[in-house]
């Protein structure tokens, strides 16, 4: 069932370029359009194009999104001149295109059915980050003028769960070309409706024929299978209840309410869900949600909450590890920094991609120690890759402090 994607499979083109101040200042700026665009004509050629259909997605620097649907004209000012060419982009007014300043990233993609997406995210932001990863060349640098990728460029990028995640952000479903593998059976097996997260992933897991041994690559793994089946099926139910009908506007809209809000709460419970199955794979001791102060329930404690509650102060900074679980940090990274006082430095395990240097260094300065899968971890700065731990890591030492409690405990 795996899927060997590519790239080039959901985009035919990608520029990207820094916003310049003539672009974003309102005194100066020419209204509506992009400058630095004649790069693109290897994208969008040299004809004049419409788009009636464009997708602006616009990021702060908190990752929040706002989006906005509208049209862009490609043409050449000077076409009654052609010696003396000059290409314009020209994009209709929308909220996300209004919030871009100077130095913020501007993506531009042309999309396999050949409408145009146009993204922007602030300058050292997470989102940046993010869609650098994804899109930028490996051989040159992005600046105010269009660096152009071709389909040609992306066809040899195989997607990853990580990729295919920023792609999710973008509303680009990669998921959806994975094969219709297991819908029957989950039919048959679940009746039709949703069973609890855990038996989810649970049967998640029993469809793959082969688990790695290293939790490193067992973990996006497991994701990508979950996540894959989890919208296939919801697909199928969507399909049902939308034939049915709606009584009203605002029913549809409580609908779709419920199902991002669905499709967010089970992503966190499937990612506890497939630690715990590899925690325990490794032999680890564990209490999962416990209780702690102020009635806080960490995601993990570490060898149990009896020895997180007993252990004498002296002891419980050596052998307690508490770990917090979080699909994306944003600023909820900082919920897990008083949810279990008696120790100080705390865990946090993640799979989101290419967090910003000023957000690696916030969780350092508060305490926080990273733990990402290792295709995560090559996506930070290499010079902020050493205070992250990488699963099979992470493991190991909780393995030592298991076995010296253990020893303690004997003594």
């Amino acid at each position: 069932m795996r899927n060997d994607s590519v790239l080039s499979e959901f985009i035919k083109g990608v520029a990207l370029k820094y916003a310049s101040k003539v672009e974003t200042d309102p005194k100066t700026s020419n209204q509506h359009e992009l400058n630095g665009v004649t790069p693109l004509k290897a994208m969008l050629g040299t004809a004049k194009r419409m788009f009636p259909r464009v997708r602006f997605i616009s990021f702060d620097e908190n990752d929040s999104v706002t989006a906005a649907e509208g049209s862009a004209t490609w043409y050449d000012a000077r076409g009654n001149h052609p010696a003396r060419t000059e290409y314009r982009l020209y994009y209709s007014e929308n909220e996300a295109m209004s919030s871009v300043r100077a130095g913020d990233l501007i993506v531009v993609a042309l999309l396999e059915n050949d409408d145009l997406m146009i993204a922007s995210a602030p300058s050292g932001s997470v989102a940046e980050s993010e869609l650098a990863l994804l899109f930028a060349p490996a051989d040159s640098a992005i600046e105010e003028r269009f660096t152009v990728r071709t389909a040609e460029s992306m066809s040899n990028v195989h997607l990853s769960f990580v990729t295919r995640s920023i792609l999710d952000l973008l509303e680009i479903d990669a998921f959806e070309k994975f094969e219709g593998f297991y819908l029957e059976d989950m039919i048959n097996r679940f009746g039709g409706v949703f069973p609890g997260t855990r038996a989810f992933s649970e049967y998640a897991a029993n469809t793959l024929a082969e688990i790695p041994e290293d939790p490193d690559e067992a973990l996006p793994l497991l994701m990508e299978r979950e996540e894959v089946l989890f919208r296939l099926y919801e697909k199928t139910e969507a399909e049902r209840r939308l034939a049915n009908g709606f009584d009203s506007v605002e029913e549809f809209v409580e609908y779709a309410k419920s199902l991002m809000n669905r499709r967010y709460s089970r992503a966190g419970h499937a990612f506890e869900n497939h630690l715990a199955r590899l925690f325990s794979r490794e032999g680890l001791h564990f209490s999962r949600g416990p209780t702690t102060e102020l009635h806080k329930r960490p995601d993990f404690v570490f060898p149990s909450i009896e020895a997180y509650r007993t252990l004498p102060d002296g002891d419980v900074g050596k052998f307690v590890t508490v770990l917090g679980a979080k699909t994306s940090c944003k600023d909820r990274w900082r919920q897990i920094l008083n949810e279990a006082e008696r120790v100080e430095t705390k865990h946090l395990a993640t799979i989101q991609p290419a967090l910003s240097n000023n957000q690696l260094d916030e969780m350092r300065d508060a305490g926080v120690v990273l733990v990402v899968p290792e295709e995560v971890r090559l996506t930070y700065q290499a010079e902020r890759r050493n205070p992250v731990l990488n699963l099979a890591e992470f493991i190991d030492a909780l393995k030592n402090r298991q076995r010296a409690l253990d020893g303690k405990v004997i003594r």
